[in-house]
C-alpha cells in the first residue's frame, strides 16, 4: 500500500517539480520507505509515489514503466499472486526487471487496456501513463478498497488534472479552495444523513474515481470515464443458483482460504485484527492454519457492553495466536480523534474510528506492516440486521413475519439504526423500488435535521434531500429487476466504499503505515456472492443474519456460529465528551465562536441543544440521535479546523523525490 499523486497539464504549461514535490509530501505517511517521481509527456505530466514496501523491498521502486517506456505507472495498494502473472508475461515476451506486482500491472495494460483489470485480485489504485495513446488513465479497484481522489483545476498556467490518494495533497496545489461540499453535507457520503454515493468526495472540488471505474485524460484535455467492473447478480428464483447449497458453503470455504492465501504473501511482519466477531475470527482461524507467529491484535472497550475481549481472546487460545489487545478508553479516543480526523478527512458517526486509528497505532509500533482484516463480508453475505428488516417489512402480514419484527426491535441494543428505522416511516413512505429500502428511509428521516442543522443563508441548505441521493449512481430499472436482497447488497456496497474503507480502514491504517487486507473482497470470493442467491445469506423470521457464511465456518467459530451481529461500535461521543480531552475539544470546537467561523453548522441550533446534550446519562445518549448529531456536528468542526483552515503545509527540507532515470527536472524532462 502506498500513496499515489498525479498533475497533467495535456495543454498548459509544464509541472512544477517543486509543486508535486510538496503534494507527494503531504503522503509521506502513506509511504514512508520511499519516494520516486517522473515527469512525461514532454513535462507535462508529473507522477510521484510514496511507498511502502511490502513486496520486493529492493526492486519495486516507482514509477515502473514497460521495456519501450511507452507504458507508464504508479500503483497503491497490492495485486496478489503476481509472481504467476509475471511468470506468464514472461512466457508471452515480456521483459520485467523486478519482483515487484506494480510491474506486473503496466504489462497486463500494455496487453489488454483497462481490460486487464477484471481479471486481477487485488486492492489498488492507480495512474497509468499511455504514450502510445497520450493519455493518462486512472483506475480503482472493484471494492474502493484503496481511494483516488481527482480535481479539474484552471488557474492562469492553464487547465490542470489533480489526482491524488488523499485530499491533503490536492490541497497543497496553488490555489485550490478547501471546504466542504454542499453535496457532501446534504447528502451522499454524509452518512450522519444517512445516504453514501459511489462517486462521492467531502471536499468543494473533488471527485472521487468510482470504484470499479477508469477516468481517461487525452492529449487534447477531453475527459471519459467507463466501468470496468459491474457486479452481475444470479437472479434468485427460488430454486437455487449454479450449484446447491451445500456445494456453495464448500466452495465458499475454498475460495476465502485461497484469498487468504494470497493476502498472506508479504516480505515484511504480517499480523491479523481480531474483534472477537465473526468475520475476524474466520480470517484468523484461516491465518493460523496456514503460518505459526502471527499476530492478533484486538481492540477493548473496557468496562463497555460494547467489549468483545473475551470472545477475542477465547479464539486466539483456539487457534494458538499470540493476542495483542489495546485499551481504547474514553480518554485515549478523545485524545485521538484530531488526529484521526485529519487522517480520514471527513465526519464520522461514532467515536470508533478513532479507536481504530488508536489500534492501528500499536500494530505499527509492534513493528507489522500489514494486518489481516474482515471488511466486506457484511455486504457481501448478509451480515446486518437490516438486511433483515427489509424482507420482514416486505412480508408484513405474515403472523411469523410480524412477531419476528418485534423481537428484532427489541434485540437490537438501543441507538441502533434498526430500532429507529422500524418506526411507521416504512409503511407510509415512498417506495421508489417498489419496496422499503433501508438506505431510502433512513436518509429520508433525516432530512428535516439536516435542513435544521446546516447553517441557514446558504442556498443548497432549503434544498437538503438526502433521500434523493441515496440511490444516487445506480439505475433505479436495474436496481427494480434484481432480487430485492441483491439490490440491498450492492447498495451496501457504497457504504462499504463510502464510509466503512475511509474511516476505519485505509485511512487510519496508512495513517501509521499500515496496509489493510480485506480477504472477504478477493475477486473469488465476491464472485462467488454474486451467483448465491440472497434467500440463502440471511433467515429472517429466525433472526440470523450470515447464515450461510456462519454454517460454512461452523468448525472454526465455535460458539460464534449463533448469535447476532455485532457491529463496530465504539461508546458515545458523550462519553469522551465528559474526559479531560474530550471536554478541551468541546470547548475549542463547539463554542458559538467555533461554530460561527466554521460557518457549517446553525450556531443556535448547536448552542440550543449542547447543554441538553451535555447533560444527559450515558443511557440517554446512546439511545437518542442526540449523540449521534454532536458526533457530526464536533468531528465537522474538527476537519474544519484541522484540515481546511489551517494552510497546507510546506514539503521538510528533507524531503526530496527520487527521480526516474530520464523523467526528472535536469535535464529538462523528455516524453518517453
Amino acid at each position: 500500500m502506498c500513496g499515489v499523486v498525479g498533475i497533467y497539464r495535456p495543454l498548459g504549461a509544464a509541472v512544477s517539480p517543486a509543486i508535486l514535490t510538496t503534494m507527494a509530501a503531504t503522503l509521506r505517511h502513506r509511504g514512508p520507505d520511499g519516494a520516486g517521481g517522473a515527469l512525461l509527456a514532454g513535462g507535462r505530466l508529473g507522477l510521484a509515489h510514496l511507498r511502502l514496501a511490502l513486496v520486493d523491498p529492493v526492486g519495486g521502486a516507482q514509477p515502473i514503466c514497460n521495456e519501450d517506456r511507452s507504458i507508464w505507472a504508479v500503483v497503491n495498494g497490492e495485486i496478489y499472486e503476481h509472481e504467476a502473472l509475471g511468470a506468464a508475461l514472461r512466457g508471452r515476451g515480456h521483459v520485467l526487471r523486478s519482483r515487484s506486482d506494480a510491474e506486473v500491472l503496466v504489462h497486463l495494460y500494455e496487453e489488454r487496456g483497462i481490460g486487464c483489470l477484471d481479471e486481477i485480485d487485488g486492492e489498488f489504485a492507480a495512474l497509468i501513463w499511455d504514450g502510445r495513446l497520450g493519455r493518462l488513465v486512472a483506475v480503482r479497484d472493484a471494492a474502493g478498497v484503496r481511494p483516488l481522489l481527482c480535481r479539474r483545476h484552471k488557474d492562469e498556467d492553464g487547465e490542470a488534472w489533480l489526482f491524488a490518494s488523499e485530499a491533503k495533497a490536492i490541497f497543497a496545489y496553488p490555489g485550490v479552495v478547501r471546504a466542504f461540499s454542499p453535496e457532501y453535507l446534504t447528502g451522499p457520503p454524509f452518512g450522519a444523513f444517512g445516504a453514501f454515493a459511489r462517486g462521492g468526495a467531502a471536499f468543494v472540488g473533488l471527485a472521487s474515481v468510482a470504484p470499479g471505474s477508469a477516468w481517461i485524460v487525452d492529449a487534447q484535455g477531453h475527459e471519459s470515464r467507463a466501468r470496468w467492473w459491474q457486479p452481475r447478480f444470479f437472479v434468485d428464483q427460488g430454486g437455487g443458483g449454479r450449484r446447491d447449497r451445500e456445494a456453495t458453503k464448500e466452495a465458499l470455504a475454498a475460495a476465502l482460504e485461497r484469498s487468504v492465501r494470497r493476502r498472506m504473501a508479504v516480505e515484511a511482519p504480517l499480523g491479523c485484527l481480531l474483534s472477537g466477531g465473526v468475520d475476524s475470527t474466520i480470517i484468523a482461524g484461516l491465518a493460523a492454519k496456514r503460518r505459526a507467529g502471527v499476530g492478533a491484535f484486538h481492540l477493548s472497550f473496557v468496562g463497555s457492553p460494547l467489549d468483545e475481549s473475551a470472545g477475542a481472546a477465547a479464539a486466539a487460545r483456539r487457534f494458538g495466536l499470540e493476542m495483542t489487545t489495546v485499551e481504547a478508553s474514553a480518554e485515549v479516543m478523545a485524545a485521538a480523534l484530531p488526529a484521526a480526523l485529519r487522517a480520514i478527512e471527513g465526519v464520522i458517526v461514532n467515536p470508533h474510528a478513532a479507536a481504530r486509528y488508536v489500534l492501528m497505532q500499536a500494530v505499527r509500533a509492534a513493528g507489522v506492516k500489514a494486518v489481516l482484516t474482515g471488511e466486506g463480508a457484511d455486504e457481501w453475505w448478509g451480515g446486518y440486521a437490516w438486511f433483515l428488516l427489509e424482507e420482514l417489512w416486505r412480508r408484513a402480514g405474515e403472523p411469523a413475519a410480524d412477531a419476528a419484527l418485534a423481537r428484532l426491535v427489541g434485540r437490537e441494543q438501543a441507538g441502533a439504526e434498526v430500532l429507529w428505522s422500524s418506526s411507521e416511516l416504512w409503511r407510509r413512505g415512498p417506495r421508489p423500488l417498489g419496496w422499503p429500502c433501508f438506505f431510502h428511509l433512513r436518509a429520508l428521516g433525516n432530512e428535516e435535521g439536516a435542513r435544521r442543522l446546516l447553517r441557514e443563508g446558504q442556498a443548497w441548505v432549503a434544498a437538503a434531500r438526502p433521500s434523493m441521493q441515496a440511490l444516487a449512481g445506480h439505475d433505479l430499472g436495474d436496481l427494480k429487476r434484481m432480487a430485492p436482497g441483491d439490490a440491498s447488497r450492492l447498495l451496501a456496497m457504497d457504504q462499504l466504499a463510502g464510509y466503512i474503507l475511509p474511516a476505519l480502514g485505509d485511512r487510519v491504517e496508512l495513517a501509521h503505515g499500515v496496509e489493510g487486507r480485506p480477504a472477504f473482497l478477493g475477486r473469488e470470493v465476491v464472485r462467488l456472492a454474486q451467483e448465491t442467491p440472497s434467500s440463502w445469506l440471511w433467515e429472517a423470521t429466525a433472526l440470523a443474519e450470515k447464515s450461510l457464511l456462519r454454517e460454512a465456518f461452523a468448525g472454526l467459530l465455535g460458539g460464534l456460529a449463533a448469535g447476532p451481529k455485532r457491529p463496530f461500535f465504539a461508546p458515545s461521543w458523550l462519553a469522551l465528551a465528559k474526559t479531560r480531552a474530550g471536554a478541551l475539544l468541546v470547548e475549542e470546537h463547539l463554542s458559538a465562536a467555533a461554530v460561527r467561523k466554521a460557518g457549517i453548522f446553525a450556531p443556535e441550533v448547536v448552542a440550543g441543544a449542547l447543554p441538553r446534550w451535555l447533560g444527559s446519562t450515558g443511557e440517554e445518549a446512546a439511545s437518542g440521535r442526540l449523540d449521534r448529531m454532536f458526533g457530526v456536528v464536533l468531528s465537522g468542526q474538527i476537519v474544519a479546523a484541522e484540515l481546511l483552515a489551517r494552510a497546507p503545509e510546506a514539503a521538510p527540507a528533507s524531503f526530496e523525490l527520487v527521480w526516474a532515470e530520464g523523467c526528472g527536472p535536469e535535464p529538462a524532462a523528455q516524453a518517453p
